[in-house]
């Protein structure tokens, strides 16, 4: 069953992603770093097998700190070191470690908006080779709520303090946000303006990303309760691999911002009426989460169609399918049925810059409904299939 409060599905999907993160890359040392350390920090440590990395826990309490240090001593890590300070203090340091290696992850979940800063994303985007995976603090848009009577003059310091902290977060000092926010929690549209406020975030997150591939999920959980993830990535193969720790867990995106599906429910099998089974074996339960299947020529036609004529990296073709909800599987099954269609070429699928060309005419005509028999002119001779 999917996790229902939003802090541990949180921490379960970023434990999940952090391994199909490290599955991507080649067999070296890469750096692991966790900006807010939760609850589930240190079993996101322990799952990683020690001399694979070098990992930084970033705590500002001092209390926190020394206790993060005792339970690592008691798991006999020695390859994790815990930062004491702010991310803001310690971005330098941490800029210093990333140049050492080729590949890191920051995991950053801000408890409070005004603990990250935009600047320090800017940061951390500009080093080479490193990934960022951030849990937006939606929480304070709700507490803030409380006080939309007020004037944000009016406000109490308390409640001034969020909206300072989302300015920080956005990079709005003059506070443009807070007057759009409001206008929409005073027309009774919550929702509305709650993905507004992620949107913004969401754009700025571009504005600082050097380039990078940036994929939001936004998960709408029991008790309508939200959790937006956001992954940013030097390789949009790598931001592709969380839709796939979505259906294993069997979290549904809420899609709200415009994005195409290609998974449909797959039908359950109907029943057999002539099996009755009155003594079902012991812990034998229905599925919770349907299975879902790929509805590859329409995947395949999207593909063709958009980037027909040109010549494009592997990582092209799924920057523009980040939004969607197919997984790097499906893409590839997508590719290799339109080079038997004859509307793509290519060597390799393997590597991010694997170059693909989309012919403005297909070589090859072939029907989707049944193989081509021997005696079939094809233009483009069969390629053996990438493994």
């Amino acid at each position: 069953m999917p996790p229902t409060s939003p802090d541990h599905a949180a921490q379960e999907i970023a434990s999940r992603y952090l391994l199909a993160w490290v599955e991507t890359l080649p067999e070296m040392p890469f750096l692991y770093v966790e900006g807010f350390p939760d609850d589930g920090a240190l079993a996101r440590v322990a799952a990683l097998p020690p001399g694979a990395a070098a990992m930084i826990l970033v705590e500002e309490d001092p209390a926190r700190a020394a206790r993060l240090r005792e339970a690592l001593d008691r798991l006999n890590r020695v390859d994790v070191s815990v930062l004491e300070g702010d991310m803001a203090g310690v971005s330098p340091v941490l800029m210093e470690r990333a140049a050492r290696v080729e590949y890191a992850l920051v995991h950053l979940h801000p408890p409070a908006p005004g603990m990250l800063p935009l600047e320090v994303v800017r940061v951390l985007a500009a080093a080479p080779g490193v990934d960022l995976w951030i849990r937006f603090p939606h929480e304070g848009l709700h507490k803030l709520a409380r006080f939309r009577g007020s004037t944000l003059a009016d406000l109490s310091p308390y409640a001034r303090r969020i909206v300072e902290g989302y300015s920080r977060l956005l990079d709005d000092p003059r506070q443009g946000w807070a007057a759009e926010w409001r206008r929409l929690e005073m027309a009774a549209e919550p929702g509305a303006a709650e993905q507004l406020i992620v949107e913004r975030f969401r754009h700025a997150l571009r504005d600082v990303g050097s380039g990078r591939a940036l994929k939001l999920a936004a998960l709408r959980l029991p008790q309508g309760a939200s959790l937006y993830l956001f992954c940013m990535t030097c390789n949009p193969m790598r931001a592709l691999a969380l839709n796939g720790v979505l259906e294993r867990m069997g979290m549904d995106e809420q899609v709200r911002w415009p994005a195409e599906r290609f998974r449909r429910p797959r039908p359950a099998p109907p029943p057999v009426a002539e099996t009755l089974d009155f003594f079902p074996a012991a812990g034998t339960t229905a599925s919770s989460t349907s299975e879902r299947e790929l509805d590859e020529n329409a995947l395949a036609d999207a593909i063709g169609s958009h980037f027909l004529g040109g010549t494009v990296s592997l990582g092209d073709v799924v920057r523009e399918l980040l939004a969607t909800d197919v997984l790097l599987d499906d893409v590839r099954r997508a590719l290799r049925l339109l080079r038997r269609e004859g509307r793509a070429l290519y060597r390799s699928l393997k590597t991010a810059d694997a170059e693909i060309t989309f012919p403005a005419l297909p070589l090859v005509r072939r029907s989707r409904a049944r193989s081509a028999s021997p005696d079939t002119l094809e233009l483009l001779p069969q390629q053996p299939l990438p493994g």
